[in-house]
């Protein structure tokens, strides 16, 4: 048997088995030390090639998403996978919103935990396109992800600002500016 250096001669093969290495090691200051993999061709800034390396397996995940037969509801909600963008409060969040499993009254009134599911300002079902859309409690938190929305032309509507990357980082900050726990 006889072993065959498989990455010789392809360089973003090279790299990644250089830094491979590099991680296996005890000190972690090896790695911080070598922030850029030389080749003979050019120099690559160790959070670029992160970055590209993100981007590579973000873009096969979601091509076999989009192939998956299976699950078509959920992509209704989720049209593609994305990197991690939001902090994991705010992934949670729009997750809740997204399928309606939230602390808002109206699903805590299906669970048998709140007496009508009513919001407590409009007397009308605290559901989920109501907190976005129309409670007047949230009125003035409401007024600037409006406005950034219709300036980056997202409809201002349910299925738009719950799956748009552009609009959840608005939604995001709404929920945060309300002070309300989702």
């Amino acid at each position: 048997m006889l072993w065959v250096h498989s990455h010789k001669g392809i360089v973003g093969n090279e790299i990644a088995a250089r830094l491979a290495k590099l991680s296996t090691t005890d000190d972690p200051q090896n790695l911080q030390a070598d922030t850029r993999v030389k080749n003979t061709n050019n120099t690559l800034p160790y959070p670029d090639m992160c970055q590209h390396l993100s981007d590579f397996c973000e873009k096969l995940w979601n091509d076999y998403y989009r192939q998956c037969l299976t699950g078509t509801d959920y992509k209704c909600l989720f049209p593609a996978i994305h990197g991690a963008t939001s902090s994991e409060s705010d992934s949670t969040q729009l997750f809740r919103l997204r399928t309606g499993h939230c602390r808002l009254t109206s699903h805590l009134h299906c669970l048998g935990l709140h007496p009508t599911g009513n919001c407590k300002q409009c007397q009308v079902p605290e559901t989920v396109s109501h907190f976005l859309f129309a409670c007047t409690t949230y009125h003035s938190e409401r007024i600037k992800p409006k406005r950034t929305m219709e300036s980056l032309n997202i409809d201002f509507a349910l299925l738009s600002v719950l799956s748009d990357d552009q609009a959840t980082k608005h939604v995001e900050e709404f929920i945060r500016t309300t002070g309300r726990q989702i």
